[in-house]
């Protein structure tokens, strides 16, 4: 019964430091970090002005990565979330490297999000695992001493007059309800997120996957110019359904980011972003010459 009440405790630090976010974890610096900076990175991204984004994402980064700690359920459910927030960063920082032009430092980005994912994926099942335990444990207990022990309860429940011993054996009834109900809670919650960090590290493989293949064929393309980025620019920017093809104005500033990524003196680039970006105004529409009427 005691071995029950204390499972029940451990297992309990878990479910609120899964679900709260680690709101009260001081030792959380990355994730209050990223929670500060999350709305000015967000203002930057929706003006489409990534490099910005990028480098302020880039200063969250830690000079090292943070030791794994699993010194105790809570600590090591604590190193977790801050491996979660640091693979949010990783992410966060590939999405604007890519929007930015750099496909290369996004794929690297891309690379260590998902390296982070897969560590914290390994550790966090060693941390969750014994809780998870824990809670089936305690809940074959409190299920045996509620059988074994339902005529006792009925008989201290009808008693008015119990004494502290007696009362102290109903309240202890009380936490085999609590075990059997919040069990399943803690369980469900506990697999949730081991399976969720299992999906965090295989998820990153299919945009590693897309961003490689974009830098090869790419690279395909640049062949026929003999490895000169200018001239490919210049002729892809040529082809001005390329532009013209492409819908978004969010897609468009990323497009000719790269194409100034590839040929940062291009002006051409330069120019159609800024129109994009209302930096500078549209170019007026040739005006088309009127057919004369055929006669009958």
């Amino acid at each position: 019964m005691r071995l029950a009440t204390a499972t029940l405790r451990a297992a309990l630090m878990a479910l609120p430091a899964i679900l709260s976010a680690q709101d009260a974890a001081a030792s959380m610096t990355l994730t209050q970090r990223l929670r500060a900076s999350e709305g000015e990175i967000q203002k930057l991204t929706e003006a489409m002005d990534s490099k910005a984004a990028l480098a302020k994402l880039e200063a969250l980064i830690p000079a090292t990565k943070p030791v794994f700690a699993k010194t105790s359920p809570k600590v090591g459910l604590d190193s977790s979330q801050e491996y979660s927030t640091l693979m949010a960063i990783y992410g966060q920082a590939a999405k604007a490297a890519i929007s930015s032009g750099d496909w290369e430092k996004g794929k690297t980005n891309l690379e260590k999000a998902q390296d982070v994912a897969r560590e914290n994926s390994a550790e966090t099942t060693g941390v969750i695992t014994p809780l998870i335990d824990m809670w089936k444990k305690a809940m074959d207990a409190s299920k045996k001493a509620l059988e074994e022990g339902a005529e006792r309860r009925k008989a201290l429940e009808a008693n008015d007059k119990r004494t502290e011993e007696e009362q102290r054996e109903l309240n202890n009834f009380k936490i085999h309800d609590n075990n059997m109900t919040n069990g399943p809670k803690a369980i469900a919650a506990l697999q949730s997120t081991l399976d969720g960090l299992k999906s965090d590290a295989a998820g990153f493989e299919v945009a590693i996957s897309s961003i490689d293949k974009k830098l090869k064929e790419e690279a395909e393309l640049m062949l026929k110019f003999k490895g000169d980025k200018a001239a490919y620019v210049k002729a892809v920017l040529a082809n001005k359904a390329n532009l013209a093809g492409i819908e978004k104005p969010v897609d468009k500033v990323a497009w000719l980011n790269r194409m100034l990524h590839l040929s940062p003196s291009n002006a051409v680039a330069a120019k159609q972003r800024d129109i994009v970006l209302g930096k500078a105004p549209a170019e007026p529409e040739k005006k088309k010459s009127s057919k004369s009427k055929k006669k009958a």
